[in-house]
């Protein structure tokens, strides 16, 4: 028996908001570990699936500019679907 999905099959989907004329890499950070998560084009709103992240996880989101010269970082949040997050 199992007590539910394992954590690599856990995932959340959040709605994020790219405002910039650039795109951005979407990175999610639990401790001192950083994923890459997907790239989100200028100018879009996407909803983005954090995998192996469960609803609840408290994650901090990171977005970097692709040409590197701007990073963003969201305050620490407890993931739930449907959550947003707008970048810068």
């Amino acid at each position: 028996m199992s007590d539910g999905p394992s954590t690599a099959q856990q995932s959340v989907a959040i709605s994020v908001t790219n405002s910039l004329a650039q795109a951005v890499n979407i990175y999610v950070m639990q401790g001192s570990s950083e994923t890459f998560v997907r790239q989100l084009p200028a100018n879009s709103t996407q909803l983005v699936t954090i995998p192996g992240v469960g609803s609840g996880s408290t994650v901090t989101l990171r977005a970097r500019t692709v040409d590197g010269t701007r990073t963003f970082t969201s305050d620490a949040m407890s993931l739930t679907s449907g959550q947003q997050w707008r970048v810068p």
